[in-house]
């Protein structure tokens, strides 16, 4: 049973938790920003702001023997004694008339390998434009991201763009042995509507498909201009019967 064991244990054990949480914090108030994952993130965030209050409160405090007991508690709890110096003569200073909240989270997205959702930690009012770098920084990781996701499910940036124009492109897969494949190789060779295809020879067609662009093709392509001159013309009946009479997409005399 679990009885009095909450918190965050980051799959390590209670000397390694402690010393990942003292550097991943003297790292945050030396740097001021650093990337890690959302679980380490929220360990240490909660830390990190109270060590920062702990500071304001001492250098308000009356007594001015507050602020080496302060400075003691600090030196104890980070890595660095300069870091510690920071956090009292630098941070606790921006934050005087600041409530609460030194710390925000940017999402990046999820890290190759182990898909971790990973973050950036920084804290607030950094100056220098650090803001809108830093949203920079999360909108172009989570882009990345997202576009590596429309590239697995097959809506990346190209088909995408070919989406936007399809008013303009005739469905070719509406001739018998043209798939998806050659239709997008007609595509790619400047073939688009039933009109082009029509006046295009089936030698000019195999070579196109099958030469340039290395796809095999099912049947005759010598089939797919009169197919598609059936189209121009209106004749659905036309083009369902000569369909019927293909075997395999060629013609049944061949």
């Amino acid at each position: 049973m679990r009885h009095r064991k909450f918190g965050k244990h980051l799959g390590r054990n209670t000397g390694q938790r402690n010393a990942l949480r003292r550097t991943l914090i003297t790292q945050l108030f030396m740097h001021e920003r650093i990337r890690t994952t959302r679980a380490k993130a929220d360990a240490v965030r909660g830390t990190a702001e109270h060590l920062i209050t702990m500071a304001k409160r001492g250098l308000a405090h009356p007594d001015p023997l507050r602020v080496v007991h302060v400075r003691r508690l600090l030196n104890g709890r980070l890595d660095s004694n300069d870091v510690a110096d920071k956090v009292l003569t630098v941070l606790a200073p921006r934050y005087a008339e600041r409530p609460g909240g030194y710390t925000r989270i940017y999402k990046l997205g999820p890290r190759k390998g182990d898909a971790a959702e990973m973050v950036l930690l920084e804290l607030v009012d950094r100056g220098g434009g650090d803001d809108e770098e830093s949203a920079a920084a999360s909108q172009t990781v989570g882009g990345r991201a997202r576009g590596l996701i429309n590239r697995i499910r097959g809506r990346g940036a190209a088909q995408t763009a070919q989406t936007s124009d399809s008013g303009t492109r005739d469905k070719l897969t509406r001739i018998e042995g043209i798939g998806s494949k050659v239709q997008q190789a007609l595509y790619d060779s400047g073939i688009t509507t039933f009109e082009q295809l029509a006046s295009t020879s089936g030698e000019e067609l195999t070579r196109l498909v099958k030469e340039e662009k290395k796809i095999n093709i099912v049947g005759d392509a010598s089939t797919w201009p009169r197919q598609a001159q059936y189209i121009v013309d209106g004749d659905d009946a036309g083009l369902k019967t000569y369909q019927d009479r293909l075997v395999g997409g060629r013609e049944p005399n061949e």
